[in-house]
C-alpha cells in the first residue's frame, strides 16, 4: 500500500506534535467555526488506543510439545503480512484508520529478544530461529508493531505521528538436552 508520509493535516484542529498547524484567514468567522464538527488528533488517538487489532499468532516449528536444545534451532514465523482497517465517526466527521505491520518483536522466553521487519517463514524458507538451552518451560511473545494512516471524509491516507501494537505468545514448549553416553556394558546386553 502506498501512502504519503506528509504529516501536513487538513481537518485535524490541534497541533499534536506538530502534526498539524491550522490555516489562519482573516476571513474566518469564529462563531461559524466553533459551530462546525471538530476532530482532534487527541479524539483520534484516543479512538485508535480502543480498537481491538487483530493480533498475528506467535507460531513455531517444531510444533511439538518438546524440542532439542541446541542445533536445529526453533523455528518462529507468523502469518504475511496484512492490513487492518477500521472507520467511525467522530465530531460529525468519517474517518478511516489504516494499520500495517512494520516491526516484528520475538522474545524468546530466555531472556533474548530479536527485532524483525518481516513476519519470517516456515522450513525450508525460515529466517527467524533460536537456539535454545535446555529448559522446563518455554514460550515465544510475539509484539507487532503497526504505523497507523488515517483518512478523513475520504481523504488520501496520511501517516500518523504513533504507532499501534498488538502481542500474542506461542504454544508452551519443554527444551530437552540429548546426548549419547558410551559405556562398556552397552554391547553386553542382549539385542545389542
Amino acid at each position: 500500500v502506498s501512502v504519503p508520509r506528509s504529516l501536513a493535516w487538513c481537518g485535524l484542529k490541534d497541533n499534536l506534535n506538530g502534526c498539524y498547524q491550522p490555516a489562519h484567514s482573516k476571513h474566518t468567522n469564529p462563531a461559524r467555526e466553533s459551530k462546525s464538527p471538530v476532530l482532534t488528533m487527541g479524539m483520534v488517538h484516543s479512538w485508535a488506543q480502543t480498537l481491538n487489532l487483530n493480533p498475528l499468532p506467535a507460531l513455531r516449528q517444531p510444533i511439538t510439545s518438546e524440542v532439542i536444545a541446541g542445533q536445529p534451532p526453533v523455528i518462529a514465523y507468523t502469518n504475511p503480512a496484512s492490513t487492518q482497517k477500521y472507520a467511525t465517526n467522530i465530531g460529525g466527521t468519517n474517518i478511516s484508520l489504516m494499520a500495517i505491520p512494520v516491526a516484528y518483536k520475538w522474545e524468546w522466553g530466555d531472556g533474548d529478544k530479536t527485532t524483525t521487519h518481516t513476519p519470517g517463514a516456515k522450513y525450508p524458507h525460515e529466517t527467524i530461529t533460536h537456539a535454545y538451552q535446555p529448559a522446563k518451560r518455554r514460550q515465544i511473545k510475539l509484539t507487532v508493531t503497526y504505523d497507523a494512516y488515517l483518512s478523513i471524509a475520504a481523504s488520501p491516507y496520511r501517516l500518523l505521528p504513533f504507532t499501534l501494537q498488538t502481542n500474542s505468545v506461542s504454544t508452551p514448549f519443554k527444551v530437552l538436552k540429548v546426548g549419547i553416553v558410551l559405556t562398556d556394558n552397552t554391547e553386553k546386553q542382549p539385542h545389542h
